[in-house]
């Protein structure tokens, strides 16, 4: 059977083209002896065989045979191609290699059907563009194993929405480009979370800065609250 899941404590999970850019920076936390919640990621290339034996690929490709048209028909297009993704059965050993990853997970935390969110992580290939996180729906939260496979599903399809494809289309998107894989983490509920990146200073060299919010970055992601920033040289 191929190996469908990666965990995100295991080796190839160091590879972008296999499990994402967010999954990728998830095991050099854990690399680093940073906390991270359990999870595994449903690889980019399960993507591809899904498309392949369900036939979904073949009807995306008749969708993007053409040029992307004006906004009403990019609406009708993006509706068209989420729904082919959606309505497609995920072939038995697709499907059991992620409930078995599932299961694991499982045995890990000691809980009989843990609680995940099941974010889309995405790669360009061959590293062409930019990773913007924020240009994809993302994090359905499965509370058992039956819910699991719609979810990795959505993610699937997140990737094919009207945002999503003004996105590649700005970047001279190409079906081939694209590569998704799907992380599913244990979802805790914590105190604080946010988010840092870099940014340059007056320098030349970059400094850290940090967005942090009490409880889940749900609320920071979709610009409810205000964050405390901090900037660290």
């Amino acid at each position: 059977m191929a190996k469908y899941t990666v965990f995100l404590t295991e080796p190839e999970a160091l590879d972008v083209d296999i499990v994402g850019k967010e999954a990728h920076q998830l095991h050099l936390l854990l690399e680093n002896a940073v906390r991270v919640p359990d999870g595994f990621v449903v690889t980019a290339d399960t993507l591809h065989d899904f498309l392949e034996t369900s036939g979904a690929g073949a009807k995306l490709a008749h969708l993007f045979s053409a040029d992307l048209p004006e906004e009403r028909g990019l609406e009708i297009i993006s509706r068209q191609a989420v729904e082919t993704v959606l309505g497609s059965e995920m072939s038995w050993d697709i499907e059991a290699g992620i409930i078995g990853a599932y299961e694991h997970l499982a045995r890990q935390q000691s809980v009989g059907a843990p609680k995940v969110s099941v974010p889309v992580s995405v790669a360009f290939h061959p590293d062409r563009f930019p990773y913007f996180a924020d240009t994809f729906e993302r994090r359905a939260t499965v509370h058992d194993r039956h819910d699991l496979d719609k979810a990795v599903k959505e993610a699937w399809a997140s990737l094919y929405t009207p945002e999503s494809l003004r996105f590649f289309n700005s970047i001279g998107w190409d079906l081939e480009d694209v590569r998704a894989s799907v992380l599913v983490q244990h979802n805790i509920a914590p105190e604080a979370s946010g988010v840092a990146f870099t940014v340059p200073d007056e320098e030349g060299g970059h400094d850290m800065m940090i967005k942090a919010v009490l409880g889940s970055a749900m609320a920071l992601e979709k610009g409810i609250v205000e964050p405390d920033t901090y900037r660290v040289d």
